[in-house]
């Protein structure tokens, strides 16, 4: 049986101790389950809430030999003689992908699907599906080995799951929908901040557990991982003659060359900084604010962004990747605005996808 809390005391006999999915994944430990009798999902479970032990009470060479077994399929993994050590039980995370670069899609997304057993193109909607969370109540060192495959390719945020608070946002519904649910959560003792999009802020999972489990099939409750939020910053005003604190603040936090600092803190309102993580929001924003520099953060997570075509080389091909995406509009003529939005992240690889049939193209916030 996976153990992921024990003390053992017997004598003799040795287990074998997962400490890492490592290089593995869940299609091996199918076969690894398959060779010791035991269910698919046990063996999974104990690879992703490592280090667990997965076989107990054998003899040295069994375990040796499954050991090397191990070991050769990429998971990270030592034999223990039975007695005299506790096995803590791990603390678990839930893990939240975002993509820096459009252009990584589908290399973030092949990586994705092996490490979690899913298919490519249920990968992408992971993905694309904002706040990006692809896995839960895994362990640290499955958090490395995801960090590790994915070298850089996206952005992984990973939290712990109690140390946490929950927002509540409520999108389309149904009239009715929305009056029970918003009369749930005051019944509960939840102050609301508003009817409809960020309704409910910094809530701990168990006063909402019964409430996601009462509305979750209705698409326009999101109930969010505050961790996992992401923001612009934005330059709401212009600074003349910035000091050298300024400056420094600016170097601090954003990527923007020193040789242009002048001239796009002139062109403000303007973006400085993109998706950034809740995590580092209020770092960032009191570095600007004991520096006198004029900004607010903007939530991008659940922004719908439309997508404006100024000019392309190739109309037929920029047709041909708004078909792969099944958008389900071809252009007649450019410049042309695309009829509906998208979510954040999935705008911009649209845009990139675009971009790389020789299109330009702008994101739109209203259309």
């Amino acid at each position: 049986m996976c153990q992921s809390s024990q003390t053992v005391h017997s004598s003799n006999t040795y287990c074998v101790l997962i400490e890492s999915i490592g290089r593995g994944t869940p299609a091996s430990a199918a076969a690894v389950a398959k060779g010791l009798g035991r269910p698919a999902s046990e063996v999974v479970r104990c690879l992703y809430t490592a280090p667990a032990v997965l076989v107990e009470k054998v003899d040295r060479n069994v375990a040796e030999q499954l050991n090397e077994l191990l070991e050769s399929i990429g998971y990270e993994a030592r034999v223990v003689e039975m007695g005299g050590f506790v096995q803590e039980t791990p603390e678990l995370y839930d893990i939240s992908l975002y993509l820096q670069e459009a252009s990584k899609l589908t290399t973030v997304a092949n990586k994705l699907s092996k490490f979690i057993g899913l298919s490519e193109s249920d990968a992408v909607q992971a993905l694309l599906n904002p706040p990006g969370v692809v896995l839960g109540s895994v362990s640290r060192a499955t958090v490395a080995a995801l960090e590790a495959l994915l070298d850089g390719d996206a952005d992984l945020l990973a939290c712990p799951q109690n140390k946490t608070l929950y927002d509540v946002f409520v999108g389309e519904l149904p009239e009715v929908i929305r009056r029970r649910l918003l009369d749930d959560l005051k019944s509960r003792g939840i102050p609301l901040l508003g009817e409809s999009g960020l309704v409910a802020s910094s809530i701990e999972i168990s006063r909402l557990e019964d409430i996601w489990q009462r509305y979750k099939a209705n698409a326009g409750l999101k109930v969010v991982n505050q961790a996992f939020l992401r923001f612009d910053i934005q330059l709401d005003s212009s600074v003349s003659d910035l000091t050298d604190a300024q400056i420094d603040c600016f170097r601090r936090n954003t990527d923007i060359p020193e040789n242009l600092l002048a001239q796009v803190v002139q062109a403000a309102p303007v973006t400085i900084i993109e998706s950034l993580p809740k995590t580092s929001l209020d770092r960032v924003l009191d570095d600007f604010y004991k520096t006198d520099i004029p900004v607010s953060a903007h939530l991008i997570t659940f922004q719908s962004l439309g997508l404006k075509v100024i000019n392309a080389q190739d109309l037929s091909y920029v047709n041909e990747v708004l078909d792969a995406f099944s958008i389900g509009e071809t252009l007649q003529e450019i410049p042309a605005t695309l009829p509906c939005a998208f979510p954040e992240i999935q705008a911009r690889v649209i845009r990139r996808s675009l971009e790389s049939a020789g299109a330009t193209v702008e994101l739109v916030s209203e259309l």
